[in-house]
């Protein structure tokens, strides 16, 4: 499925875990539920998660990508206050494209 999100394309994709650890050059016993790529605009999502588990990780990963898009980077400095915001301006756009994936 694409999205669109401040003028930037993306695609969220689902891989078995065998190419999904093969892509992300994870190891074998670490168990990947999700990635967002921000050098190729694309979510990966496992494909061999249950229903409620998949739903979560593109929850999460949706959240990377909004906070990368919406220029929040890699900081650790985030405020209680800064938390609130995110979570307020993020919640309409996660449960669109979330609606929409799982139609």
């Amino acid at each position: 499925m694409k999205f669109k999100i401040n003028n930037s394309h993306w695609k969220i994709e689902e891989l078995d875990t065998r190419e999904l650890s093969r892509r992300f050059q994870g190891n074998e016993d670490e168990f990947l539920y999700g990635f967002c790529s921000y050098t190729e605009n694309k979510i990966y999502i496992n494909s061999m998660l249950v229903h409620d588990r998949k739903k979560h990780t593109l929850i999460h990963e949706l959240t990377h990508c909004w906070t990368f898009e919406n220029g929040w980077g890699f900081s650790d400095d985030v405020s209680r206050e800064d938390l609130c915001n995110i979570v307020a301006s993020i919640n309409s756009f996660i449960n669109e494209i979330v609606n929409k994936y799982f139609k």
